[in-house]
Order: structure tokens, then sequence, then C-alpha cells
């Protein structure tokens, strides 16, 4: 494992990309001093029941709602607490 030593912001549209500078082990030899990688980094992961895209949202009085479809084809109306978007998806927190 290694660290990071210099992270800049903001992260770049549309290649949703941002520079890190980071130091650890390179027993093989593998990589160059100043050579780019292409890293993939969890930041957390979250235990949801489901996501929807963030368009199906409505807000009313109450708050967020959304219209479920049902096993027999059918639509209910049912209020929802969200969570955190990506891509144009919205993370149903509770219902």
């Amino acid at each position: 494992m290694g660290r990071i030593d210099l992270m800049t912001t903001p992260w770049t549209w549309p290649r949703r990309t941002i520079l890190l500078k980071g130091t650890f082990p390179n027993t093989n030899t593998v990589l160059w001093p100043g050579q780019f990688v292409q890293v993939a980094m969890t930041l957390s992961q979250i235990s949801t029941r489901s996501s929807c895209r963030r368009r199906r949202f409505r807000r009313g009085q109450n708050g967020q709602y959304l219209f479920p479809l049902k096993p027999d084809e059918t639509v209910e109306m049912r209020a929802v607490t969200t969570g955190e978007n990506f891509d144009g998806n919205t993370i149903v927190r509770a219902d």
C-alpha cells in the first residue's frame, strides 16, 4: 500500500479526473518516475436497496416521492429519502 501526497481540486469535466501524486513501493520497477497511471479508488461503499434515475424523482409538499412499478404492472406513489447522486442515478436511502 502507498499514500497520497498531493491531490488537485477540482476534478476536470467531462473526463472526471483528478491529479494525484503518491508514494508507494515499486519493487518490480514497473513504473518510471513521473509516469501517469489510471487508478480506481473506492472512497466509500454504500449499502443500499436500490437506486433510480435522478429524473424519476418528484418533489411534493411532504418531500420527494416516486412511482415504482409493482408486479401487477401498476404504479403507486411512494415517499422516499434520497442519498448520493452518481452518473445520473440517485440512491434511495429509505422508503
